[in-house]
């Protein structure tokens, strides 16, 4: 009776730690996902890029009018500045050469929307618009 009892409690010890849900991310999206997690918290985390740019004759336009400095304004806080004289690229890539790449990171859902503006000398607004950035996307803004 003993050894029957001893081995229904560790039958029951096995079952329960073996149902029992670990919390954490569970979206793969997500740059904390858990692979061992299986049920969501709603901690999940993600990051995405806007790639900034512009083709060389819109730089030099840019700098024939004194704009000698670029700053970017996301959500009314400068996060970056590149001087003119070296932002220009032919393609909008992350990271390229001649872009600006600015990284955000986001909580809860998959998308996020940003206000963002370019500031030119005088903190003179010259671009400025809306966009939807998606979780591990490259969002590139050509500026024209």
């Amino acid at each position: 009776m003993k050894t029957l009892s001893i081995t229904f409690i560790a039958l029951l010890t096995v079952f329960t730690v073996s149902s029992c849900k670990k919390s954490g991310c569970t979206n793969e999206l997500a740059t904390n996902f858990d692979s061992e997690a299986t049920a969501d918290d709603g901690t999940c985390q993600y990051g995405s890029n806007i790639v900034f740019w512009c083709l060389p004759a819109v730089s030099d336009s840019l700098r024939n009018l004194g704009h000698t400095q670029l700053k970017f304004d996301i959500d009314n806080e400068i996060v970056d500045s590149i001087v003119t004289e070296f932002f220009f690229s032919s393609v909008g890539e992350c990271n390229a050469s001649g872009t600006k790449t600015i990284s955000r990171e986001f909580f809860g859902d998959t998308k996020q929307h940003y206000h963002y503006r370019v500031r030119g000398n005088n903190n003179q607004v010259i671009y400025e618009d809306f966009i939807q950035i998606k979780a591990k996307d490259c969002f590139d803004v050509r500026l024209l």
